[in-house]
């Protein structure tokens, strides 16, 4: 089944729930970052909200590495696994292959996916697991569990890679 082709529009693409989804998962995204922010191993300082073609996010740091929590129609429609993401980068907001490695030797292969382009969804990802039939706060806090499972797999490995201080995402990705 292609999934980058344009699919005629339907009326119940229409009027169907898809928007108020993409809203709820939105707001998950936000809520779940309130929750994360006092841990000591996760800051947003100067780190903003941020947004582009088929995505909304934070981006976090987690140990000092970069992450964005986020909405991501596009690994959604692309892997399905989940409508949310984690993706990992380095200190510096790159791919890391140190923190690849140690959160796939702490999760499981089964649990991150590793896009190999050269655009903005390459690196580690990994799916957030959204229990069904639950109301809005169970969800928000089941989110921040498993971000710590990533957190605790890369408590160390910043004093061992060499940070550049200061680097924050592109600019151009920030809202």
């Amino acid at each position: 089944m292609e999934t980058a082709g344009f699919l005629p529009l339907t009326q119940s693409d229409l009027t169907g729930p898809t928007g108020r989804l993409v809203v709820q998962c939105c707001a998950t995204v936000d809520g779940a970052v309130e929750l994360l922010l006092p841990e000591e191993w996760a800051s947003k300082k100067g780190l903003k909200a941020s947004a582009g073609a088929g995505w909304y996010g934070h981006y976090v740091r987690i140990h000092g590495h970069g992450c964005c929590l986020a909405f991501d129609a596009r690994m959604w429609s692309s892997r399905g696994r989940s409508p949310l993401w984690l993706h990992v980068f380095g200190p510096d907001f790159k791919y890391s292959e140190r923190a690849e490695r140690a959160i796939v030797n702490h999760l499981g292969r089964e649990r991150c996916i590793t896009v190999r382009d050269s655009g903005d969804l390459a690196g580690l990802w990994l799916p957030i697991d959204l229990p069904l039939g639950q109301e809005r706060e169970e969800v928000v806090r089941s989110v921040p569990s498993q971000v710590k499972e990533v957190a605790e797999a890369l408590d160390g490995l910043v004093a061992d890679e060499s940070a550049v201080s200061g680097t924050t995402p592109l600019d151009d990705q920030l809202i």
